[in-house]
């Protein structure tokens, strides 16, 4: 069982994200703030990390930063879900090494088999596979 660690301040975001993503092979682990992650990080092991930009308390790019400098080179692969539509941030992002920046919305199911593909398991989940039609960016 793989696990996905979810970071996004809002609750709401992340009960959409946890019932679109958790599967027979996939386990999500919802963090309301960049700390939380970190401190969740701390003693467990993410296999894939997706992260909000903007958070009060640390924005994701801090949270990223965080990561990746505890991690070392351990890091699980993330990517970014965000509001935020600027080029330059996307670009920012992928360049830092993001798989892809999803902008919200975005279809039901196209998250999911991102995930599912990149962790080389099947979208079991039983969500329909919709094209993402402009929304991710990799």
């Amino acid at each position: 069982m793989k696990t996905a660690l979810i970071v996004d301040d809002s609750r709401i975001i992340l009960e959409i994200l946890e019932a679109e993503l958790t599967s027979d092979l996939l386990t999500v682990v919802p963090a309301v703030s960049g700390p939380a992650a970190l401190e969740w990080l701390e003693s467990n092991r993410a296999d894939i990390v997706t992260t909000d930009i903007n958070m009060p308390e640390m924005d994701g790019f801090t949270f990223l930063d965080q990561m990746k400098s505890r991690c070392g080179s351990v890091c699980p692969p993330f990517l970014v879900i965000s509001t935020e539509e600027r080029r330059g941030r996307a670009e920012e992002a992928v360049a830092d090494d993001a798989i892809a920046w999803i902008t919200k919305p975005f279809p039901f199911g196209s998250l999911s088999e991102l995930i599912h593909r990149h962790l080389g398991c099947d979208a079991a989940s039983g969500a329909e596979a919709g094209a993402a039609d402009g929304a991710v960016h990799a």
